[in-house]
């Protein structure tokens, strides 16, 4: 994996784990979405996770501008989300799916710079590590229904 690649990973690691952070605080009100952050970085520069962002700084930046844009964007994808997710509301779904499906979709719906092959590879990745042996399937499944409606 390039440095570029592992780079782009952590962003979208550290995007992920603050979605679900605060998906399972149940503060995902925008206006707390900034203390939030900040409470979340400051958590993780105490972590084991402190190295990692001194050697990847710009995916502190980039792992920021996902979670900005998801919030910006929130609605618009969550919309999407239950259009393709037959008989599933965002709610029924497991936080970890849910995060990862909203950063997938953030990617494919509104950052023209990442071929959208890559960021359902790059979810399916998050799901193979972080969610249910099942939840690649389901996954993949809702985000390529949403690349192919974007193409």
């Amino acid at each position: 994996m390039t440095d570029l690649a592992k780079a782009r990973r952590k962003a979208r690691e550290w995007t992920l784990q603050f979605l679900f952070s605060i998906d399972v605080d149940k503060n995902s009100l925008d206006e707390l979405k900034n203390i939030e952050l900040d409470r979340f970085w400051n958590m993780m520069e105490a972590s084991e996770e402190a190295e990692e962002i001194r050697k990847f700084p710009k995916s502190k930046t980039e792992a920021i501008q996902k979670i900005n844009g998801i919030f910006e964007n929130i609605k618009d994808i969550d919309e999407k989300i239950v259009a393709f997710a037959n008989n599933w509301t965002i709610d029924r779904m497991a936080v970890v799916d849910r995060n990862i499906i909203r950063l997938g979709a953030y990617e494919i719906l509104f950052c023209d710079e990442i071929p959208p092959k890559v960021s359902i590879n790059e979810a399916i990745e998050m799901a193979k590590e972080f969610a249910d042996k099942d939840s690649t399937k389901f996954i993949n499944g809702i985000l390529d229904r949403i690349k192919r409606e974007a193409e």
